[in-house]
């Protein structure tokens, strides 16, 4: 029976927090201790402001805290309040604890560390982060629970307060710089190559430079601009070739004359690499800027404004520029995209106090995907993991347990009842869309046709401004594909088609695109926590019901990665650059070549040109060793004894003879098991 009468009858609400109670901490979670300065030149000045930041951790310490509950996040120290989690690491991270349930409290020096949100909208979303975690703000002068309405009330003036000085600095400082852009002249951008900024306030004779600020031919550079263009006019000629020209010919940007070696030409070759004798290379990059700017021919552009085709003087004549523009008409080739890998979004790295999220890697070869934890307090890769170890067992541990007869029906009769609910509830939208919208009416009548006063008519607009904000957001929860109206429930068809799909799931899982596995996935799991050792991998699978378990993985024979001892980095270091391969193969053993070259590489080593190493030709005999080893009848070493190469000839003489080697098999094993539907799933034996 229905308590409330069709909901005529109110529920009782949560009893507000005490006073006391509000900013009460248990010290039971992580205190989350979050830096930031804007710029990286504030890192060099701003002094008191990083040791402010840097006592944060005291007060943290002063409220209980121990050193192991505290984190410190200092990765957005030099990134702008305005960007948002997509370019903020530590902000991202943050919030990922955050609705992982790991953090109690977030020590800033002060709110508008977190955002200059102008927009508002992410720092709100934010707050009500916080606010549904029960985590506290800490600040040097304030504590503030945001589930207490008041405090939410300073949270929200304190965002606005920053979004508005963020505003008035805009103003302050962009204007008169917007002012003098506009007339041409230099305000701190990147220098074109070719031209030169006069910066001398005074001319010898004591008089004010009529042309301070203003831009000039710089001959020197100019004369290479005109042999780029000049060569890109060529058909056939793309910038790559024309920088790999450049480069071949020694030819760069030769440095400024003493008059011009200043900070703000220096400028736009802060990144670029130098030749012996001093000169900036030329990349592919700097030749496709150089080929696409305007300016070349006469034009100033000022915030995508095209403010004038005479301001600047033209270094390349109009006809040669629009020649050159044609080979950019059809833009750069799309990027290719690959699908998600199977486990994409779901993999976490259990060697952390709190599980760090994994990335993954599909954008070469299918044997070469892998999901990586970088761990940047590390300075190196965490846990780098082949896909097929992770995808292949856990793919298989979920489908034992779905893949059941009957399961279809239930699915699907799950979903119905879900549909009927949701169909209620966009029903309920919209007539609360209507009676607001009515109310709506009402207010803007009395608005129009009744004599109110200036109170009154600010508070008639207040009025309708919030029915109008709760109208967009019924339309928002009424575009939400389980609210949408008007849409049919399932047919046979459709239900023939899911009951196929699950009771056939073993089959057909194989077949599928990875794109379609991480969808099916993603629905099922929550995450998948993995522990990597160096022969095994132990997983922890956590479903979206809140079941857990544990299955153990072992790695193939052949494929363990051990880490570089300080000896063999030593004994590196030493010998890569002059000792021949066969020997240091010798001096380094169980590590291959392509391991070494790879780690030699890490550590910026180069090898001196060495003495040519004969080629011996491959017998028949060899082949037949070769196709041996590829087929897994011998070792690795036996191939390398009985052919007398090392394993980079036996692959290369491999691909040559289009030989594959056989897919490794990943065995696995349940460590804990429990009962996720009502039928209990076989156990599984050990492989």
């Amino acid at each position: 029976m229905d308590a409330t009468f069709g909901r005529r009858i109110r529920t009782e609400k949560n009893e507000p927090l005490a006073w006391t109670d509000l900013t009460n901490l248990p010290n039971e979670k992580q205190a989350f201790i979050y830096k930031r300065l804007s710029s990286h030149e504030q890192l060099k000045r701003s002094i008191y402001s990083i040791k402010a930041q840097d006592a944060l951790i005291d007060l943290a310490q002063e409220d209980g805290y121990l050193p192991e509950q505290i984190h410190v996040e200092d990765r957005d120290l030099g990134i702008s309040g305005t960007k948002g989690r997509e370019d903020r690491p530590g902000l991202s991270y943050l919030i990922e604890s955050v609705e992982s349930d790991q953090v109690e409290a977030v020590y800033v020096v002060h709110i508008s560390r977190i955002y200059r949100d102008q927009t508002l909208i992410n720092a709100f979303a934010l707050g009500e982060l916080l606010k549904q975690h029960n985590v506290i703000i800490v600040t040097p002068y304030m504590r503030l629970n945001l589930q207490d309405k008041m405090h939410m009330r300073l949270f929200r003036m304190e965002i606005e307060r920053a979004a508005d000085e963020l505003e008035v600095m805009a103003q302050r400082l962009l204007g008169p710089k917007n002012m003098k852009g506009r007339a041409g002249y230099y305000t701190g951008e990147s220098i074109p190559p070719g031209y030169v900024v006069d910066e001398r306030k005074q001319l010898p004779n004591g008089k004010p430079n009529p042309n301070y600020h203003r831009y000039q031919v710089y001959e020197p550079h100019a004369k290479i601009v005109r042999t780029i263009f000049n060569q890109l006019v060529i058909p056939g000629i793309t910038p790559t070739r024309v920088a790999r020209d450049l480069k071949k010919r020694g030819i760069g940007f030769a440095p400024f004359s003493p008059e011009y070696d200043t900070k703000a030409h220096h400028k736009t070759y802060a990144r670029s690499k130098r030749y012996q004798d001093g000169s900036w290379i030329i990349p592919v990059s700097k030749v496709r800027s150089i080929a696409t700017n305007p300016a070349y021919i006469g034009w100033k552009i000022w915030q995508g404004e095209v403010l004038g085709q005479d301001i600047l003087e033209p270094i390349v004549d109009e006809s040669t520029f629009w020649k050159v523009q044609e080979h950019f008409k059809e833009g750069p080739c799309p990027k290719k995209t690959y699908d998600p890998l199977p486990l994409a979004g779901l993999v976490y790295c259990g060697n952390h106090d709190i599980f760090q999220p994994m990335t993954y890697n599909n954008n070469q070869s299918k044997s070469f995907a892998c999901y990586t934890c970088s761990d940047s307090d590390m300075r190196k890769g965490c846990v780098h993991i082949i896909s097929n170890y992770l995808d292949d067992p856990v793919s298989e541990a979920v489908i034992e347990q779905i893949a059941l007869p009957g399961l279809a029906s239930q699915v699907l009769g799950k979903l119905s009842d879900e549909y009927e609910q949701a169909k209620d509830q966009a029903a309920s939208y919209r007539r609360e869309v209507k009676r607001l919208e009515k109310e709506v009416e009402n207010l803007r009548a009395n608005l129009t046709q009744a004599p109110l006063s200036t109170t009154q008519v600010t508070w008639v607009d207040e009025q309708i401004q919030r029915r109008l904000i709760r109208i967009r957001e019924l339309g928002d929860l009424s575009r939400q594909p389980i609210g949408v109206l008007g849409k049919a429930l399932a047919d046979s068809d459709d239900i023939s088609r899911v009951t196929s799909f699950l009771d056939n799931l073993r089959d057909i899982w194989p077949n599928q695109p990875n794109g379609l596995k991480n969808a099916f996935l993603r629905l099922l799991l929550a995450k998948v926590v993995v522990f990597s050792k160096t022969k095994t991998i132990r997983v922890k699978i956590v479903w979206r019901v809140g079941l857990e378990q544990e299955i153990l993985i072992h790695k193939p024979n052949g494929f363990v990665r051990t880490t570089w001892s300080d000896a063999e980095i030593d004994t590196l270091r030493n010998h890569y650059p002059t000792t021949e391969r066969e020997k240091l193969l010798q001096m380094l053993p169980g590590r291959e070549w392509n391991s070494i070259k790879n780690k030699a590489q890490g550590l910026n080593l180069h090898r001196k040109r060495l003495k040519k190493r004969s080629c011996k030709v491959f017998s028949p005999n060899d082949d037949e060793i070769v196709r041996k080893y590829y087929s897994r009848e011998i070792s690795k070493k036996e191939a390398e004894e009985l052919s007398g190469r090392d394993i980079l000839a036996i692959r290369s003489r491999a691909n040559r003879l289009g030989l594959l080697m056989p897919k490794a098999t990943i065995s696995w094993e349940w460590l804990s098991m429990g009962a996720l539907f009502e039928q209990e799933c076989p156990p599984r034996l050990p492989i």
